[in-house]
């Protein structure tokens, strides 16, 4: 094939894949345990067809934010506590989580990131239930 070039050298670059819990990015994977149950983060989201919430050890406000959210708009909401509800078994959910103890993460039932808080904040149930409204489009 001389004078041709072989069209496989402009194939596109792969992709890196890195975890974020950004929103817009599908929720990082990490192994959990419950009640000596293994379970990933992925198995947090879409269980009870609606979202999760996953808060830090020290996220206590924003379950109270979920109960109030969920009946303002209807939404059904999950809270995920991880470090009191679910125990992070080697480390990873603290390394890829992106927020602090006190912070939140609002997932779709499709395992992607909808919005999220690095931390705590002042008027916890009007901020998740804007998040909530924006997401749904209302």
């Amino acid at each position: 094939m001389t004078g041709s070039r072989c069209r496989c050298a402009t194939a596109t670059r792969a992709r890196i894949y890195t975890p974020s819990t950004k929103p817009g990015h599908r929720l990082p994977h990490a192994w959990l345990d419950r009640d000596g149950h293994r379970l990933s983060t992925h198995d947090l989201a879409g269980q009870h067809g609606g979202f999760v919430l996953i808060t830090g050890a020290d996220g206590h406000s924003w379950a109270e934010a979920a109960a109030a959210a969920a009946e303002k708009t209807g939404a059904a909401i999950t809270v995920a506590a991880i470090g009191s509800d679910y125990r992070d078994t080697d480390g990873t959910w603290a390394q890829l989580r992106q927020i602090s103890e006190g912070g939140a993460i609002l997932v779709r039932p499709d395992n992607h990131v909808a919005w999220r808080s690095p931390g705590t904040a002042p008027d916890p149930a009007g901020v998740l239930t804007d998040a909530i409204y924006a997401v749904l489009g209302r």
